[in-house]
C-alpha cells in the first residue's frame, strides 16, 4: 500500500483552542485580547449562524455578553470581540 505525501502550503496555521460545544471564543482570540488588553473576555459568548445580524443589515454584532455572527461571517468575530468587554481583569 502506497503512502501519500501531504503537500505543504508553506502557511503556518494556529489550532483553535477551542473546546467541543464552547459557545465562547476561540482560545487563540481570547487569549490575545486578555495578554493586549488585560480585558477578561469568559463570560463573552459567540452566537454562530445567527438571524438577528441580519435584522440590523449587518454580518455581526454584539448584545450584551452575546457576539452574534450571521452565517459565513465568521471572519467579523476578530472585530467585534475586542469591542465587547471594557471592564479590567481583576488581578490576583
Amino acid at each position: 500500500m502506497a503512502q501519500r505525501k501531504q503537500k505543504s502550503t508553506g502557511k503556518a496555521t494556529q489550532p483553535v483552542q477551542k473546546k467541543a460545544n464552547d459557545p465562547g471564543l476561540p482560545g487563540n482570540l481570547e487569549a490575545g485580547i486578555e495578554n493586549l488588553s488585560g480585558i477578561n473576555m469568559d463570560d463573552v459568548r459567540v452566537r454562530h449562524n445567527s438571524d438577528k445580524p441580519a435584522q440590523l443589515q449587518s454580518a455581526a454584532y454584539e448584545q450584551g455578553s452575546d457576539i452574534h455572527i450571521a452565517p459565513g461571517q465568521e471572519k467579523h468575530l476578530q472585530y467585534e470581540a475586542p469591542a465587547k468587554r471594557k471592564r479590567p481583569i481583576k488581578s490576583s
